[in-house]
Formats: C-alpha cells, structure tokens, sequence
C-alpha cells in the first residue's frame, strides 16, 4: 500500500501544471471546490485506503473456497473458528 501512495502521489514537475488543470477543470465540471496539494493527497489517500479494503474483504471471503489447497482447509478452519467465533 504504501507504494502504491506514494507511486499515486508522485508527480513530475512538469506534469504538475496540467495535472493540477485537469483537476480544477473535473471539479468545476462537477461542482467541486477546488482542492489544494494536500487536500488532494488526503483524498487519493482515502481512496486508495478504500480500494485495499475492499480488496481485503474479496480476499477474507474467497479464501476459504477458492484460494485454498484442499490441505490447508483445516488448519483455515481452525485459525478461523479461533479467531472469528
């Protein structure tokens, strides 16, 4: 995770102009205020907190009936039914 922020939030100094253009522009278009550098991270942050959740949660729900090798179902189900119940 921290790569990918710090990857997200990386940024050339070149680039910054346009990028920070194309900001302004998608929050007027959607009504948006206008975010400053930090309040930009925040949100990117946020969202990437968000998509590793969820991607967690999928992880949690498939790994008992998908990911697992047919060996490894009790030692699963013994850590699970110590931790969770």
């Amino acid at each position: 995770m921290r790569y990918m922020c710090a990857r997200g939030l990386r940024r050339d100094p070149e680039e910054k102009s346009s990028a920070k253009g194309a900001r302004q522009a998608t929050a007027a278009a959607v009504g948006a205020p206008d975010l400053d550098e930090a309040e930009w991270a925040l949100a990117k942050m946020a969202l990437i907190k968000e998509i590793v959740d969820g991607l967690r949660i999928c992880f949690d729900f498939y790994i008992g009936t998908q990911l697992l090798y047919n060996s490894e179902l009790q030692q699963y189900e013994e850590v699970y039914s110590r931790v969770f119940i």
